[in-house]
């Protein structure tokens, strides 16, 4: 237990470890690298299955209701689209009507990135290393170094899956390198969970258009005829769940802020696992606080 409070408040704060015996616990601040590395262990070890993995098992009974709080926010109002005629301004609601039984959407796809130190600075000088290590992790569009996160959000405010990578990975890459579309096509094959229809087909995680069109997998239509713009936009509202949950994760743990904690090159597993626990937690936390979504569908018990 003291460990597991070591651990909250190293994630929740971001303090350094003499910060934490200085302003919290007392002691010998070396002792809390060793009860914090033995926690971000444990948890890995005990609870990978809950959010990467075989993880999306456990919400195959909620799919339809997963589905139908989705197809309700659609469904719901409508988009009001502005024309102007003649210097008249006029407005229009346009509303969608799409059968339930053929809606497939039941939650969304999307990644972020963590930043960490550079790998090898002082390193290659001394090993040798060329700077292909540190590349390897470098991405060009955000200027730093640091590790992909691609997660898998579900309308009740929980994350269903995660998997890291290198910030270097486009979304695409990542998406293959997780095995994620064919983990779910063998999910809902082997559990005759189908989308009736003239073509049957497995429900899907709807995601930006970065990503390709897969049996799993729904991007948003690239350019678009004027019913697919207005199919875009009412998605893209419903989307922004993942985007809130991301938010929510870095507005709790104080620590993902701090890049110069996650040494890549000395402490690489480490740093993956604390990411990895983070999202554990922070399903934990939705659990105890009610979902900050806007599908209306609760949540899980903590013991659920």
């Amino acid at each position: 237990e003291e460990s597991f409070l070591h651990y909250l408040t190293y994630n929740r704060l971001g303090l350094t470890k003499l910060q934490l015996s200085l302003y919290h616990f007392g002691g010998d601040p070396r002792r809390f690298t060793y009860s914090i590395r033995a926690m971000t262990n444990h948890l890995y070890h005990t609870f990978y299955h809950k959010v990467s993995g075989d993880s999306m098992r456990q919400w195959l009974p909620h799919i339809d209701s997963f589905r139908k709080a989705i197809w309700q926010k659609i469904m719901s109002g409508g988009t009001v689209e502005t024309s102007y005629v003649d210097n008249v301004v006029n407005q229009t609601l346009i509303q969608f009507s799409i059968p339930f039984e053929s809606f497939r959407i039941f939650g969304f796809l999307d990644d972020t990135g963590y930043r960490t130190s550079a790998p090898g600075n002082e390193a290659r000088r001394r090993m040798g290393f060329r700077d292909d290590l540190q590349r390897s992790f470098y991405s060009g569009y955000f200027a730093g170094h640091g590790l992909k996160l691609q997660a898998v959000s579900l309308p009740n405010g929980m994350i269903g899956s995660i998997y890291l990578g290198s910030w270097r990975v486009s979304d695409s890459g990542l998406l293959n390198l997780s095995g994620l579309d064919t983990y779910l096509s063998d999910l809902f094959s082997e559990n005759n969970i189908i989308i009736p229809g003239n073509e049957p087909s497995y429900p899907v995680l709807y995601g930006d258009g970065v990503f390709p069109t897969l049996p799993t997998v729904l991007p948003r239509y690239s350019n678009p005829s004027q019913d697919e713009r207005r199919i875009n936009t009412r998605l893209s509202n419903a989307r922004q769940n993942i985007e809130h949950i991301f938010g929510l994760h870095r507005n709790i743990f104080k620590l993902f802020d701090r890049p110069e904690r996650f040494q890549l090159l000395h402490q690489g597993n480490e740093a993956v696992r604390l990411i990895f626990n983070s999202f554990l937690l922070l399903n934990c936390y939705t659990c105890f606080n009610e979902s900050r979504c806007s599908f209306f569908l609760r949540p899980p018990s903590i013991g659920e």
